[in-house]
């Protein structure tokens, strides 16, 4: 009998253990304020992917557990961790911050609530942070070394020798060939590796400088949206195929900084198509 117990309280404890250790984990999470609502970020451990057990949704919440907004999540995902967001979420503007809460289809609700600060990003008016990054060329490229005489356009966006991503470059790309960028500086800024960045300047014949985050922490000081996570696709580049890599996915956003280091535009719904046309008349009217 007493083995019986013995053996009984044995496989609790195990599964208890188990259970536990395949909870649902919130590894991080991030807020950031657009023109048409906050986008909320979560990345997550599922509990398992056995389809048996794992995270089905998360949510925001008040400090009072008031909730804000919730994120469905349909099914297991093989990737671990993985991100997900919740766009144009009103959050009241006396909050300074706001929790998350997952569920997995198991344990239920999440114990620990996980805290997330409220930042809004660069706005107009906003003196443009410095930072320094590495080119196409594999060479240290450093914001104040360009700031000043000039306006600053500052565009991210999500991967290199992609559809919109590669139209929107090449727009550029023109811009400068007609030579009508006096006055003008462009950057573009991705997650991609410096080799990425030069495949792509070399396909598309790119004539301004390419940044890499691969980190993503140049979109955050920015306030751009961003999820990391390795990324990868192959493209041909003069005949030959190659892999472009990428650790981090920043949304489309555009800044134009003044030749004071002020930020006077933001656009945080870019339309890669549209994007300079929009900047030029912004530009325009600025110079007159």
């Amino acid at each position: 009998m007493r083995l019986v117990k013995l053996g009984f309280l044995t496989l609790t404890l195990f599964l208890a253990l188990h259970s536990f250790a395949n909870q649902v984990e919130i590894v991080d999470a991030k807020a950031t304020k657009g023109s048409e609502g906050w986008t909320v970020a979560v990345t997550l451990n599922h509990a398992d992917v056995d389809r048996q057990h794992f995270a089905d949704m998360w949510r925001v919440v008040s400090e009072d557990g008031q909730i804000i907004g919730t994120r469905e999540l349909g099914h297991p995902h093989k990737d671990q961790p993985f991100t997900r967001d919740l766009k144009n979420v009103t959050i009241p503007d006396s909050m300074s911050s706001v929790y998350i809460e997952a569920h997995d289809n198991v344990h239920g609700w999440t114990k620990e609530k996980f805290k997330v600060d409220l930042k809004k990003g660069l706005q107009v008016g906003d003196s443009v942070p410095d930072f320094k990054a590495v080119d196409q060329d594999g060479g240290s490229w450093m914001l104040k070394d360009h700031v000043g005489g000039k306006y600053l356009i500052i565009y991210f966006y999500p991967a290199a020798m992609t559809g919109g991503c590669t139209k929107q470059a090449c727009s550029y790309r023109d811009f400068v060939s007609k030579g009508s960028n006096e006055g003008v500086e462009i950057v573009g800024i991705s997650g991609d590796s410096p080799q990425s960045l030069k495949y792509f300047q070399q396909a598309e014949g790119l004539n301004f400088t390419l940044l890499s985050d691969p980190d993503g922490k140049i979109a955050e000081a920015f306030g751009v949206p961003v999820r990391t996570g390795e990324k990868s696709l192959k493209r041909t580049v003069s005949g030959d195929e190659v892999e472009l890599s990428r650790t981090a996915t920043a949304s489309r956003w555009t800044f134009v900084v003044d030749p004071q280091g002020k930020v006077v535009y933001r656009d945080d719904k870019v339309k890669a198509v549209q994007d300079l046309s929009n900047v030029m008349a912004f530009l325009e009217k600025a110079k007159k």
